[in-house]
């Protein structure tokens, strides 16, 4: 058989392949295609940083806007003290409950920038819920104990801070379980291909 004609045979046989009807062209096309499965690319997941880098960067962050918050707070309630004129008796109890609702405050809008900074999901409201938890707790340890700091005082005093990082830090790991990063579908497949210059044996990829 002569070039002319392989050439004319392989445009016959394109032809039926895109005619309708052609059954056997078609399985055969798509048994080729089968056997020669495209190998999968893997994309490069988004970088989660380790959890101890993240939890310091969160206390980092939290202890810079506690000491932020904590001096607004310590000013506003010597100023609610001064306003309700009770400077004579003093200001301890405005002042350090001021100081503590501030800081608190500071520290949980520090852990949620911080660890959003570090690749963290955790959320804003389950923080702010930690920290008020954290607040009713400690008012309410200190009410009962009639303004005495007893340790058990202290302890609940300290659970603000802790309740908005461990908040936040279950957040983030639910929101990690429920969607992980997952690489794109991307996918190469074997295609062939007849034209009148012959066969041709190609890759077509979707990205």
């Amino acid at each position: 058989m002569n070039a002319f004609s392989l050439s004319r045979t392989l445009l016959l046989l394109s032809v039926l392949l895109l005619l309708p009807g052609t059954g056997f062209a078609a399985s055969s096309y798509r048994l080729l295609e089968a056997e020669l499965p495209g190998p999968e690319l893997e994309v490069e997941q988004p970088w989660r940083p380790p959890g101890l880098l993240r939890v310091g960067t969160e206390l980092a962050v939290g202890t810079v806007g506690a000491v932020g918050l904590g001096f607004a707070g310590l000013y506003g309630g010597a100023r609610v003290c001064s306003i309700q004129g009770n400077v004579e008796r003093g200001c301890l109890v405005e002042v350090l409950s001021g100081l503590w609702t501030g800081s608190s405050l500071g520290f949980a809008l520090g852990v949620w920038g911080g660890g959003s900074l570090m690749g963290g999901r955790g959320h804003i409201l389950p923080v702010l819920g930690g920290l008020a938890a954290g607040w009713l707790l400690g008012a309410g340890s200190f009410y009962l104990t009639r303004g005495l700091i007893t340790p058990a005082v202290g302890a609940a005093l300290m659970t603000p801070y802790i309740f908005s990082l461990v908040a936040y830090e279950l957040s983030s790991a639910a929101a990690w379980k429920k969607s992980p990063p997952r690489a794109a579908g991307a996918r190469v497949q074997p295609v062939l291909s007849f034209s009148s210059q012959g066969a041709l044996l190609g890759l077509a990829g979707s990205f």
